[in-house]
């Protein structure tokens, strides 16, 4: 019995292999931030498993999709005729190139948005020849109407523009950023705010704001080290600012919980104080606290 029989005379009940459009799958893996991905992974090592009667962990290789690219598409390519699949070469192209193109969301902002391309070393695995495959080993998914593809669509695509347009600076960053990263509007903000003093140039910039730097946010330029607040019953922007020859001491209690914030002092020497709140994620918080204390060193030196 060739391979093609016995594929035409397996159960329809039996796991089967996930077809999937190839727009549909791009959009999905935009909309759930690659999840989709992992999902069609797991479908379909499923189908192998049932095929080969194996004892593989379909969840687990899913999981570790990017690693176990090559061979999943492998399998499949045995299991059904694929096209373009049929070299080694090619096949370790694609599983090498996902597993690189995953590897990239460890870059700072934006770069890391080209990890979200890895749908792209799917596309060749997508749809069978179906005009040699039996439909009961194929299990469609071509409908774009379901309601988890609707959920996806609905909420995913605002979640997915809102994390680009965070990485590309169109939002506050979570993170503390060189000055230089931020967008012209957000500077000309500020200056015309007077938070910002017409020739001050940034050095390293934190927001807490979600949409907008207005929201609040604090600063360390070569002068002075600021923060600001919006207040929520009047909307005025309250300004605390210090010259650094202005500061008596700066006491800093860290966090050591990426959840939590570190707390710096601003004791100025007129009996004045004023707090600043930083993240601790990828050592902003220190690297704006050694920032500042460079500063406030220079500044005592020169007065």
């Amino acid at each position: 019995m060739d391979r093609v029989d016995s594929v035409q005379k397996e159960p329809s009940k039996q796991a089967r292999f996930l077809e999937t459009p190839p727009l549909k799958f791009a959009l999905m893996s935009f909309c759930t931030l690659g999840l989709y991905d992992l999902y069609w992974s797991y479908r379909n090592w499923t189908f192998v498993k049932h095929r080969k009667g194996s004892s593989l962990w379909p969840w687990a290789r899913a999981l570790f999709y990017p690693l176990w690219h090559y061979s999943l598409i492998t399998e499949l390519e045995r299991e059904l005729p694929l096209p373009n699949l049929s070299g080694k070469a090619y096949r370790l192209f694609l599983g090498i190139g996902l597993l690189f193109t995953t590897a990239l969301w460890r870059l700072p902002d934006p770069y890391w948005l080209t990890s979200m391309l890895g749908f792209v070393f799917f596309l060749p695995a997508l749809v069978p020849k179906v005009e040699t495959v039996s439909r009961p080993v194929i299990a469609s998914d071509r409908s774009s109407f379901r309601p988890a593809n609707l959920a996806a669509y609905v909420i995913g695509s605002p979640l997915t523009a809102f994390v680009v347009l965070s990485s590309i600076g169109f939002f506050p960053s979570a993170l503390v950023i060189e000055g230089d990263k931020l967008w012209l509007r957000d500077i000309d903000y500020l200056r015309q705010e007077q938070i910002l003093g017409e020739n001050e140039q940034i050095q390293l910039f934190y927001s807490e704001g979600l949409f907008s730097i207005a929201e609040g946010g604090q600063f360390v330029s070569k002068d002075y080290v600021t923060s600001y607040s919006l207040d929520s019953d009047t909307d005025e922007t309250l300004i605390n600012f210090a010259a650094y020859p202005d500061i008596e001491r700066i006491e800093t209690v860290w966090s050591d919980n990426v959840l939590d914030f570190t707390i710096v002092t601003i004791y100025l020497q007129d009996g004045a104080q004023f707090d600043l709140w930083l993240p601790t994620d990828e050592g902003g918080d220190r690297k704006f606290v050694e920032k500042m204390n460079e500063n406030w060193k220079a500044g005592r030196v020169i007065i």
